[in-house]
């Protein structure tokens, strides 16, 4: 699964993985809300009231655009959400 940012025509920015993509829509799993804060860039679950697993389809007349993201933002959201973490490479001897 690949977690990549989805900017909403609203402006809102997700964090989440891609489940599944067609022409009409986007499966997103765990979506989380970007915003920046004092301290910088959080996340926070975008549906606040569902389940923390969380699926989301949305359609695609809806979304602006999806773009990859830092190595950073995705093992934040894999923490998260609990995935697993990719060490960086130096940490690999």
């Amino acid at each position: 699964m690949d977690v990549k940012i989805v900017k909403l025509v609203t402006g809102e920015l997700l964090l989440a993985g891609i489940q599944a993509e067609n022409d009409k829509e986007v499966l997103l799993d765990q979506p989380m809300g970007l915003m920046m804060q004092p301290e910088g860039l959080g996340m926070a679950p975008w549906l606040l009231a569902a389940d923390e697993k969380a699926q989301a389809t949305i359609s695609k007349s809806h979304v602006l655009v999806i773009y990859e993201t830092r190595n950073e933002l995705v093992n934040a959201y894999k923490e998260q959400t609990g995935g697993i973490v990719t060490a960086k490479p130096s940490l690999i001897h």
